[in-house]
């Protein structure tokens, strides 16, 4: 089974690949994607539907999770609600096992790591089931990876 984790901002959006195996997770990809400031917000939308529509596409993903911003914290970017509503609409129009939408400590929860989630980002701890952990040095992408093994979790 192969799943895409991501995680957005208004500028950026980190997406995470991985497959699971018998021996555990493995990352596959990790990249940034630096959305171009100069696109209107419907081209921006576009752009990002595309890309990581493409994506999906290529590694044939067939679980996905996504980090979406806590509901109650004070400053939520409207931008940032805009690429998530994106990102979670195209999850419709791909043919996926598995989808886990939820703010960070919701992810932690379906892993089963809320004690240990900050270490786990801040990197002071190896997550517990993926190879090359190290690859991911930026704290947005961890979030990602964790979107991702929240997707290939079994629990329901």
């Amino acid at each position: 089974m192969r799943g895409a984790g991501i995680t957005v901002s208004p500028k950026f959006i980190y997406i995470a690949v991985a497959q699971k195996s018998k021996t555990g997770i493995e990352i596959i990809d990790v990249e940034q994607l630096r959305i171009p400031g100069i696109l209107s917000t419907p081209d921006k939308l576009h752009f990002i539907r595309t890309y990581i529509l493409d994506l999906l596409h290529i590694h044939q993903v067939d679980a996905i999770g996504i980090r979406i911003a806590d509901r109650q914290a004070p400053n939520i970017s409207m931008e940032r609600i805009e690429i998530e509503g994106t990102v979670q609409e195209l999850t419709t129009d791909i043919n996926l096992k598995k989808v886990c939408i939820a703010p960070l400590r919701e992810l932690g929860e379906e892993l089963n790591i809320n004690e240990h989630l900050n270490d786990y980002i801040s990197g002071k701890k190896d997550f517990f089931e993926i190879k090359h952990w190290y690859i991911t040095n930026n704290s947005d992408a961890r979030e990602a990876v964790i979107a991702v093994a929240a997707a290939l979790n079994e629990r329901q």
